[in-house]
């Protein structure tokens, strides 16, 4: 699988497969926001926040540079419909702060961040600049979309494990932004929290690691890159899903049991 392009492209269809057929208590979860209201003074750094989330992802997936008219497509993908000109706006107010370096090519205008972003970097430090939701989303819409094709029962429930676990750190990143309402974002946690921690809880040490901390993680933060080595992840899930086997079938069983006491 060409993990550069299908990375680049975020299928909320496909997360809503999983949430639907797999996760149906992620209904109200898994894209949901908690900020600050149209009315807040902090209204002009959210819109860089977003803008500069949604740049964050497409340098992950090496699409550095980025044209008007897909940002603002990009824009109403993850967040509330604004009007064209609010994002040239602060497209152009990036700029003048060299944040964002513009482009022109003819009458086209392509924009790209001016640095790097920061690397394995406490999230508080992150999340004060970059909106974290589109890189989580496009992240998990990946995996989402590997769950279409049958797998073996095992191996399944470790790819809905990751997905559980980028929205789960999602959410704990939205809870540590200033921009975001710290107590929503918290009671989401919460619970979304409890059901992860019930459903890994039984899992070897080597395996829970692996989904939770290199696969359920953006490499921002220390998780493992996807691009490039989706034959290797793959691999890797297969051969801990045969090697673990009992485990991970007792881990299943623990988890439906308990729902069913519920």
């Amino acid at each position: 699988m060409d993990t550069t392009s299908v990375l680049g492209f975020c299928d909320f269809q496909a997360i809503r497969e999983y949430v639907e057929n797999r996760e149906p208590t992620l209904r109200d979860i898994w894209n949901k926001r908690f900020e600050v209201s149209e009315k807040n003074v902090m209204k002009g750094r959210l819109h860089e926040n977003h803008l500069l989330g949604i740049f964050l992802w497409f340098y992950v997936v090496k699409k550095e540079e980025i044209i008007t008219e897909k940002i603002n497509e990009e824009y109403e993908k993850f967040f509330d419909k604004v009007s064209r000109s609010t994002i040239s706006t602060y497209l152009n107010q990036l700029e003048k702060q060299g944040i964002l370096t513009k482009n022109r090519q003819g009458k086209q205008v392509f924009y790209r961040l001016t640095y790097e972003p920061p690397k394995k970097t406490h999230p508080i430090y992150v999340v004060r600049n970059f909106c974290m939701l589109p890189s989580y989303l496009c992240r998990a819409s990946f995996f989402s979309r590997t769950l279409r094709i049958d797998r073996e029962v095992n191996l399944q429930f470790l790819l809905e494990l990751i997905n559980l676990s980028l929205i789960k750190n999602r959410i704990e990143k939205c809870i540590i932004c200033p921009l975001a309402i710290k107590k929503d974002n918290e009671k989401m946690g919460t619970r979304i929290s409890s059901l992860y921690r019930t459903k890994t809880e039984l899992l070897p040490k080597e395996l829970f690691e692996y989904i939770n901390n290199e696969l359920g993680e953006l490499s921002l933060f220390g998780g493992g890159k996807i691009v490039g080595t989706w034959a290797t992840i793959l691999g890797k899930l297969m051969n801990f899903s045969q090697i673990y086997k009992k485990e991970i079938k007792f881990q299943r069983e623990v988890f439906s049991r308990k729902e069913k006491l519920k």
